[in-house]
């Protein structure tokens, strides 16, 4: 036969046997029961091209299979006959009338989508039939994920009826699909969320949508929003999220509420502005409270002046401190005392020439204070009054690397950091 359609797709198992442990039983007790011989100790990636190489007659035998762990499998295989995928879909409609498994359901309606582009005459109506609220509802979230997952257009946009079958289906289509892929593959928001991976805007409708109907649902969705609303390449497209996750920040769970502080600070503070009191609320947070700083400073909301005071007191600054910083020029009067006192503080530097050729560097601006002069300067005039910080800093630089010369290279990274950034900071501050 050609080679096989599916390798692309067995590659994500390079790194495990199977899906799960009830799929992994179930394809090696299909591939005993097609009387198939396989290395001891086969893998997934052994297991499916081998069934996929019986006659399509043979397998879909294995549909009427007593063994429900086997009779699911069938769909694994199932979906890749896509040189005959007019006579599989065939297989898989007459099957679907008899079969009482909802995961077995799941599983062949979600093998016609992949079936579906190869077959003769469109599959496209058959699917929309499958999803009127009438349908058994694992049939419909499988119609309308396998309508997603593989016979959606690149960008189009799901049909209504699409999104309103994921959402009024996500309970039962859940619980099907991870038993068909015999649990721990992923969740059903988790699908529907890859599934819908370009559409962010049809992905937070989704999501507000299965908040309001399954509230139970919410702390799934919530954690869900998050991802959402950072992978967006425009978040004004899942800006729609933000009161959800503004709603998240008071959740009891420690880790719901880092989440959804998380993602307010990932995204331009225009975005997370109807999140502020919210994220003002928790500041003290110990999991939460950096995240909500930095969304608050992203928006510039004077509610971050006395954290970020605070943090420009410390001994050490925060990694994340130019993201804090970038956007609070406004608030340059209260801020700027206090990154005047760390530049008066910045000791002259000095490269000690170890012996065996070494060096040492000492004093000079300390970690990620180059990242807050990068910020601070940007606020302009507003921080003129750490000009003669920045040229007695700027002119130390200078001298240590006029004294070093001809011992180290005239780009010696601590030397030409420090130059490059004070002597910026002097040009935009003026």
């Amino acid at each position: 036969m050609t080679a096989h359609p599916l390798l692309a797709f067995l590659r994500e198992f390079d790194n495990f046997d199977e899906p799960g442990e009830s799929s992994g039983r179930g394809m090696r007790g299909l591939v005993a029961a097609l009387g198939l011989a396989v290395r001891e100790h086969p893998e997934w990636s052994d297991l499916v091209p081998a069934a996929w190489n019986v006659e399509l007659t043979e397998l879909s035998a294995r549909l009427d299979h007593p063994d429900l762990e086997i009779r699911r499998m069938v769909s694994h295989v199932l979906e890749w006959f896509w040189t005959e995928a007019d006579e599989a879909l065939q297989v898989i409609k007459a099957r679907l009338e008899n079969e009482d498994d909802a995961p077995a359901r799941f599983g062949l309606i979600m093998a016609a989508a992949r079936l579906g582009p190869h077959a003769s005459a469109p599959a496209e109506p058959w699917f929309a039939g499958l999803l009127g609220a009438e349908n058994d509802p694992v049939v419909r979230f499988a119609a309308a994920l396998g309508w997603c997952e593989h016979m959606r257009p690149a960008k189009a946009w799901p049909p209504a009826a699409v999104l309103d079958a994921l959402i009024e289906t996500i309970e039962p289509g859940d619980a099907a699909l991870e038993a068909y892929w015999g649990g721990g593959w992923d969740t059903g928001l988790g699908t529907v969320q890859a599934a819908l991976h370009d559409r962010p805007r049809d992905m937070a409708y989704v999501l507000l949508s299965i908040a309001e109907r399954h509230p139970q649902m919410t702390p799934a969705v919530s954690s869900r929003a998050g991802q959402v609303l950072i992978r967006a390449r425009q978040p004004k497209d899942a800006a729609a999220l933000v009161p959800l996750l503004a709603r998240s920040l008071h959740d009891p769970d420690e880790r719901a509420r880092a989440d959804a502080a998380r993602a307010l600070a990932y995204v331009p503070g225009e975005i997370s502005r109807p999140a502020m009191d919210d994220l003002a609320a928790v500041l003290d947070d110990p999991k939460a409270g950096d995240h909500a700083l930095i969304a608050l400073a992203k928006a510039g909301d004077e509610r971050a002046v006395p954290a970020l005071l605070r943090l420009l007191g410390e001994e050490r600054l925060p990694l994340w401190i130019s993201s804090a910083l970038e956007h609070m020029g406004a608030h340059a009067d209260a801020l700027v005392p206090a990154v005047l006192r760390r530049l008066e503080d910045v000791p002259p530097i000095t490269v000690v020439f170890l012996e065996g050729g070494g060096v040492q560097v000492r004093g000079g601006l300390r970690v990620y204070e180059s990242d807050m002069l990068r910020e601070v300067a940007g606020w302009g005039s507003a921080a003129a009054p750490l000009v003669p910080q920045l040229r007695r800093i700027h002119a130390l630089y200078l001298a240590e690397q006029e004294r070093c010369a001809g011992r180290i290279s005239p780009d010696f990274y601590p030397l030409e950091q420090g130059i490059l950034v004070t002597g910026r900071a002097l040009e935009l501050v003026g």
